[in-house]
């Protein structure tokens, strides 16, 4: 644990330095750790931790999925970046599986996520 933190101290000064020289301030620099450390670390964690003490872990595992598809719709929302024709074709492909991932195998009743009966399991 000692050496992580000094690996991202050491790399933290090297960012700062090189940052600083391109004309970042320290503030911004600093406010950006944060917001990745906060928001992109613990908040996210939180959040998946949560999700996995409610839901199925079936529904939980295929949410993963989400994340590249999420990134992509904010790169192409925010940055105006284009997909091509194969990357929308992953795209619809992995959107699909995450959607029949979340649908109830055929046979058996839905259960609700919060229902840990025996006769649901």
């Amino acid at each position: 644990m000692r050496n992580a933190v000094a690996a991202g101290v050491r790399a933290a000064r090297l960012q700062t330095t090189y940052s600083t020289r391109v004309g970042a301030s320290v503030t911004s620099i600093v406010l950006g750790y944060l917001w990745l450390g906060l928001v992109g670390g613990l908040f996210a964690f939180v959040l998946w931790f949560r999700g996995l003490t409610a839901l199925p872990v079936t529904s939980v595992a295929v949410l993963v999925l989400l994340s590249p598809l999420v990134a992509a719709v904010l790169g192409a929302v925010l940055l105006g970046q284009t997909l091509g024709p194969v990357q929308l074709m992953g795209f619809a492909l992995c959107l699909g599986a995450i959607v029949a991932g979340q649908l109830p195998p055929a046979g058996r009743p839905s259960r609700s996520p919060a229902c840990r009966c025996s006769s649901c399991s």
